[in-house]
């Protein structure tokens, strides 16, 4: 699975990292019949997660730590279409509503975790992007 990197060699006026497209685990989500069914639940955690990857590339944290919400973000979201492969019918609910209840509690327990350090990470992802404001008013509104 691709990741998504931050390009610490990109930097505009403002001193804001551009973030890599996530185009390359979209393409990769069109591969099978099945895969093409969470398509566009895969493009609206994009859209979700955006607002909060910006703001974390245009903030003063270390690009090491910015990476490591990324690279949270990511295994959010794949487990997320996981969850979406797995119950059909969470297809119904929507994305932000899905995302919205999966951090509520400081995010689910990770699929593949390698150690407690891993997971703590994981989790402090979870509770920063659960206080963002944006990702807070879009839940509300599909509540």
């Amino acid at each position: 699975m691709p990741r998504v990197t931050v390009a610490p060699e990109r930097r505009d006026r403002r001193g804001a990292l551009r973030l890599r497209t996530e185009a390359a685990f979209l393409r990769r989500e069109r591969l099978s019949e099945r895969s093409c069914q969470v398509f566009a639940p895969g493009e609206k955690l994009v859209v979700c997660f955006r607002p909060f990857l910006e703001q974390l590339a245009s903030s003063d944290l270390s690009l090491k730590t910015i990476q490591k919400h990324v690279d949270n973000l990511w295994a959010l979201g794949g487990d997320l279409i996981r969850g979406l492969n797995e119950t059909p019918s969470l297809r119904k609910v929507p994305v932000e509503r899905l995302v919205s209840d999966s951090i509520q509690d400081g995010g689910p327990l990770l699929y593949h975790c390698d150690s407690e350090e891993q997971q703590r990470s994981f989790e402090s992802t979870c509770r920063k992007f659960h206080r963002f404001p944006s990702r807070n008013r879009l839940a509300k509104t599909h509540q």
